[in-house]
């Protein structure tokens, strides 16, 4: 599974796969993890909920699966405005979840250029 390059890309670095994405993130300082609880992110130690007003896109990154549609990820780097940093893997295509594609289209991106929701990123074609 390889990153897709996005229309005006927040950042020239791609990833090989969502666990080198999730590790390098991790060195980057986006520690936590967050999950979709009843309408809102809960960061998954602390269990604090966030909303997307609260949380905003700084990078992303979106997976392909090469046989298989399931596979289809994308990788968000996001940091809350109590300072939280952290990752939001999420599915997209046939496989993603209605609840989750509608939190992360309300979530501000860092580069107004590109929109976070799953759907509505653009790909091209390497």
């Amino acid at each position: 599974m390889a990153a897709v390059k996005t229309k005006k890309s927040m950042q020239s670095k791609t990833y090989e796969t969502v666990s080198i994405a999730t590790t390098e993130l991790c060195r980057k300082g986006y520690v936590s993890n967050f999950i979709l609880d009843d309408g809102r992110m809960q960061e998954t130690e602390t269990r604090k909920h966030y909303t997307p007003q609260d949380m905003k896109v700084m990078e992303f990154y979106r997976f392909e699966g090469e046989s298989d549609p399931g596979d289809n990820s994308i990788v968000f780097a996001v940091e809350c405005k109590d300072g939280t940093k952290g990752v939001i893997v999420a599915s997209y295509g046939p496989t993603s979840t209605e609840k989750l594609d509608d939190f992360m289209k309300e979530v501000e991106v860092a580069d107004q250029t590109q929109a976070a929701g799953p759907i509505q990123h653009q790909h091209v074609d390497h």
